[in-house]
């Protein structure tokens, strides 16, 4: 079988064939010049935005890690002050006894007088090492008080365990008065640590 090449039907389809190879061809170049170029783009643009997505989610873990060391950091301060405050580096009386004085007259005492607990001087009589870390120092006073009732000694107490200052109440001896009064005599231990 022999195919034989019929010019007229060829010039009645060539418009036909030369139509299909140009838009064969134009599809050829729009696939290499457009849409190659395009996809190696959008390929190029998503592995960046995956990357970046990745570098945002690690910048975040980061920040909740040092969101958390400073609230960890606030805390170990306000731990820090308070151990300040219960625990002050040195001996100074003088915020011991006004914090003291406060409780006393809030629930209605008056303070008579301080001494330590060795006589009038107010010097530590003890000094302890409760840890290889921290040494601490004793400091014991006596102070003798009266209150009105009983029960405003009893409340004095309860809020001394309450105090800002490290405060131990290590003896009461209470004895009562003419005036229907309540005489104490309280031994206060309070301590200090060195620097």
């Amino acid at each position: 079988m022999d195919i034989e090449f019929d010019k007229e039907i060829f010039n009645h389809y060539k418009y036909a064939i030369i139509t299909g190879l140009a838009a064969f061809f134009i599809f050829i170049f729009t696939v290499f010049i457009i849409i190659i170029p395009l996809y190696q783009t959008a390929s190029a643009k998503a592995k960046e935005a995956e990357a970046a997505l990745v570098l945002l989610k690690e910048t975040q873990e980061k920040e909740a890690v040092l969101n958390n060391l400073k609230s960890q950091g606030d805390e170990l301060k306000k731990t820090s002050e308070l151990l300040a405050t219960a625990l002050p580096i040195s001996n100074d009386v003088g915020p011991l006894f006004i914090q003291l004085s406060a409780l006393i007259v809030q629930n209605g005492g008056k303070v008579k007088g301080i001494a330590g607990a060795a006589g009038n001087e107010l010097v530590a009589t003890t000094t302890e090492q409760i840890t290889s870390m921290v040494n601490l120092n004793k400091y014991t006073y006596v102070l003798p008080i009266e209150f009105s009732s009983y029960s405003k000694l009893k409340t004095f107490i309860d809020d001394a365990k309450q105090a800002l200052r490290l405060i131990e109440i290590s003896s009461i001896t209470i004895s009562s008065s003419d005036k229907e009064k309540i005489n104490a005599t309280i031994t206060v231990v309070t301590y200090t640590r060195s620097k």
